[in-house]
């Protein structure tokens, strides 16, 4: 570090725009900078690294990122604007719905049956016999139905800071 840029990075031909997205995507990027006038950037990154790879302590510390240096043998870097990526946030929500539904059916079926015999002697005497039977069934039935659903979301919160 000390004010040196020997650290690992990647360059990249996108404007600032895309390389604030490419950094705040990569887990490893610590910081990035950018000229929108000449369609360059630099991620300060470990994943995909082209350069200085080996040495990854603004990596490993980006404490160390203290300033910008110009180089005048690289003028297409003189409007370049640097960015240093803060401490990501990340909030884990989780909503947990139990619903349970109980449904009851009661059926209740009546049947009554009449039988008549009639018996007939000789001695003109008539018998007549009357049988009445009424059953009665009842039938319950009880369902529960219980769903639970669960939704979890995550939001992650990257924010930059000028250098």
């Amino acid at each position: 570090a000390n004010s040196n840029e020997f650290t690992a990075r990647r360059f990249e031909q996108a404007p600032c725009a895309a390389a604030e997205v490419d950094c705040a995507q990569d887990t490893a990027c610590v910081a990035f900078a950018c000229s929108d006038g000449n369609n360059r950037s630099v991620l300060y990154t470990s994943t995909g690294c082209t350069v200085d790879c080996g040495n990854l302590a603004w990596i490993q510390d980006p404490n160390l990122i203290v300033n910008t240096v110009i180089d005048t043998n690289q003028p297409y870097w003189n409007d370049a604007d640097c960015f240093v990526m803060d401490f990501t946030t990340t909030t884990t929500a989780t909503t947990t719905t139990t619903t349970t539904t109980t449904t009851t059916s009661t059926t209740t079926t009546t049947s009554t049956s009449t039988t008549t015999t009639t018996t007939t002697t000789t001695s003109s005497t008539t018998t007549t016999t009357t049988t009445t039977t009424t059953t009665t069934s009842t039938s319950t039935t009880t369902t529960t139905t219980t769903t639970t659903t669960t939704t979890t979301s995550t939001s992650t919160t990257t924010t930059t800071t000028t250098t």
